[in-house]
């Protein structure tokens, strides 16, 4: 489609520069920019230009209006940002891969304090500052989606509950604080404020929760091992957090905070979130491919999924390039890669709306998963080609729920769903069809891949911080310094 871009000149946009489709409209990219088109567009060209004033390093704002070739309002541009989505900083596994400890947990909140200050000083609300619309390369984190905020005349309508001050009849700073802290507390400690096992609340009653002040600073409430401890939070916001969770009391958040840490040494930057993918950065924009050798490609990035390498190309219908060790071309692969977020051992890909699970066993697949339709994912896990593990978010109720998944006929089916509070899905695999998974509450199960029998074992042995991987075909956990094997067999463990 050809679109006309404020401030830049015609752009020419086709279905591989689709990165995801949403309720309200569809996200393209193409080179350094990104580009947003409503489904149903009005005129909103008074408010992009509004938008254009927060120029500030930490958002993600309008550069211009978009308009079809008949000068038609359709949507906006703006620059593109590569980083991992926030909430990966929640799960103990990522941090511990990325080296993102306390130090850098400090830095980046602050950094997130500093966006949300320089909103309100403009008179803007973030409103909606969910953790899926932050985005964070290193310790620097950027706000994403500001269309959503609250802006002159423009109301702001809806948000996700779980980051809602039900105390508030109206939106204002304070309740954009308290959506701060909701977030920022599970960068912290890895888990929301208000779950936790509360003796007076049954399970998936959050929102119930929230109305009743009911924090995990109760002390009645009992917290899995895998929770960090609230000693990590610097002290001043730590009484803040206890204020406002427990107590109901609505105040700025401390601009400095006591105890804060410089980034610790040896601190490895990564790109797209995940220490399992190693990182080619090239200028930008990419040397056009046809420059190269035949049997090497232009890329942005690589990674491995169930031990083989690819190469990610994004503006491409065939974005996934497979390499041999040495990094010539063994051949590629119809994916779109900007629609597509990359896992461990798997991926999901948004076309259009429609989720599909990409998974590699013989060859890469892609098939469609409709039960996770306009869900936010939080991981996959994948073995063998038909076997799935999925972390999804329902975003009308924030309940988080584990599905496990087998391909049936082509399709994704969803054979159990679970409600949990596990961020990350911690599970390894031995490579010949036997899976270990241990949720958040430490017990450890065991599938195999290929009949989906599956055992549950109970052992003082098995810790939910233990985190598990894949060595030379067996499953292991490392553990003050050592590495320790989990031998694990389809009856158990």
């Amino acid at each position: 489609m050809k679109l006309i871009a404020e401030n830049r000149g015609t752009v020419i946009l086709d279905a591989c520069h689709l990165v995801a489709s949403g309720g309200e409209g569809s996200v393209y990219a193409k080179g350094g920019e990104a580009y947003k088109l409503y489904h149903q567009p009005r005129d909103l060209s008074e408010k992009i230009r509004l938008l254009q004033a927060f120029a500030h390093p930490g958002v993600v704002h309008p550069r211009g209006a978009l308009r079809d070739e008949q000068g038609g309002f359709v949507g906006y541009w703006m620059e593109r940002r590569h980083g991992t989505s926030l909430p990966n900083l929640f799960a103990e596994a990522w941090r511990k891969a990325n080296h993102f400890g306390a130090a850098e947990t400090t830095k980046t909140v602050l950094a997130m304090r500093e966006i949300v200050s320089f909103a309100h000083s403009r008179q803007a609300l973030l409103v909606d500052a969910n953790e899926f619309n932050w985005l964070v390369d290193g310790t620097t984190p950027w706000v994403i989606d500001i269309d959503s905020w609250q802006v002159g005349p423009y109301q702001a309508s809806a948000l996700m509950p779980s980051i809602r001050d039900w105390s508030a009849t109206e939106f204002s700073e304070y309740t954009d604080w308290f959506a701060w802290g909701i977030v920022t507390f599970q960068i912290f400690i890895g888990i929301h404020p208000y779950k936790g096992i509360h003796p007076a609340f049954g399970r998936g009653k959050l929102v119930e929760r929230m109305i009743a002040n009911a924090s995990i600073f109760d002390a009645g409430v009992r917290l899995n091992s895998a929770v960090r401890s609230l000693d990590e939070v610097p002290t001043r916001l730590r009484e803040w957090y206890r204020a406002t969770f427990q107590e109901g009391v609505r105040t700025l958040p401390p601009a400095t905070l006591d105890d804060t840490g410089l980034a610790s040494p040896g601190y490895r930057r990564t790109y797209h979130g995940d220490a399992v993918v190693s990182v080619t950065q090239l200028s930008s924009p990419l040397p056009p491919a046809a420059g190269f050798p035949a049997t090497y490609v232009a890329h942005v990035r690589m990674l491995r999924i169930g031990g083989r390498l690819f190469a990610v190309v994004n503006d491409s219908d065939r974005g996934l390039i497979e390499l041999d060790e040495a990094g010539i071309v063994r051949t590629s692969w119809p994916v779109m890669a900007n629609a597509t977020v990359f896992f461990r051992t798997a991926g999901l890909s948004n076309y259009l709306g429609q989720p599909y699970l990409l998974t590699v066993a013989d060859q890469v697949n892609i098939f469609p998963a409709a039960f996770l339709r306009a869900q936010k994912i939080l991981d996959v896990f994948s073995d063998n080609g038909i076997f799935a593990i999925v972390l999804a978010q329902d975003p009308r109720t924030a309940l988080v729920s584990r599905y496990l998944c087998r391909l049936e006929a082509g399709q994704w089916r969803a054979i159990e769903q679970e409600h949990t509070e596990e961020t990350f899905i911690n599970a390894a695999s031995t490579g010949s069809g036997i899976v270990g998974y241990i949720p958040g509450n430490g017990e450890l199960r065991v599938y195999s891949s290929k009949t989906f029998a599956q055992h549950q074992v109970q052992s003082a042995a098995v810790k939910a911080e233990m985190i598990l991987e894949q060595l030379n075909g067996q499953i292991v956990f490392r553990s003050g310094g050592l590495m320790y094997r989990l031998q694990v067999s389809a009856r158990g463990a």
